[in-house]
């Protein structure tokens, strides 16, 4: 999870991400196959509100202050940044890729920042291919939990509506779209 946004969102909006980190940290650890969580960089502001957190300093994941590129530095080539607004979409997950969530909640202000961010540092970049497989009732942005949680039900069953219907909230979906097969745009 990349945490080095928090400079960009409102107090409101870092505790949300707390909120959302927190969840995702559960949902990973109650996970059947976890993946290697990498919480990054944690000595910025996101990193203060969520070191402030009971029990924090237990979790079992890699709590880094560095950023992902740091942190990654001789795997670079192997860094694919998810982000709504790419054009190529993961079809499949691919074990020796090292998948980044940004961690952000910023009511849509920032638009493309993960992009930009993944571009201008040369990372590659994908979407999730949502509405290829489910009609959504709003846009294909994802909370950080959702994601994670996508993620992990994608990679024990390779079946990305399965994945959708167990990941996403009900209210992202169209009722009558269903999770099957080629809905929405």
């Amino acid at each position: 999870l990349d945490l080095e946004l928090g400079d960009l969102m409102t107090p409101s909006e870092r505790i949300s991400m707390k909120q959302q980190v927190t969840r995702a940290y559960g949902s990973n650890r109650r996970a059947q196959r976890p993946f290697r969580l990498v919480l990054s960089g944690l000595d910025q502001a996101m990193g203060q509100v969520l070191k402030g957190t009971a029990g924090f300093d237990q979790w079992a994941c890699i709590k880094e202050d560095r950023p992902y590129l740091e942190v990654f530095a001789d795997r670079k080539q192997d860094l694919v940044y998810l982000t709504a607004d790419s054009e190529n979409e993961v079809e499949a997950l691919d074990p020796g890729k090292i998948y980044i969530v940004g961690g952000i909640v910023d009511r849509n202000r920032h638009k493309n920042v993960t992009l930009e961010k993944a571009r201008v540092q040369g990372v590659a970049t994908a979407s999730l291919p949502l509405r290829k497989h489910i009609t959504l009732s709003s846009s294909t942005v994802l909370a950080t939990t959702h994601v994670v949680e996508l993620l992990l039900e994608l990679r024990d069953h390779g079946d990305w509506a399965r994945a959708l219907a167990r990941a996403l909230p009900e209210r992202k979906v169209v009722a009558d779209g269903g999770c099957g097969g080629g809905g929405g745009g």
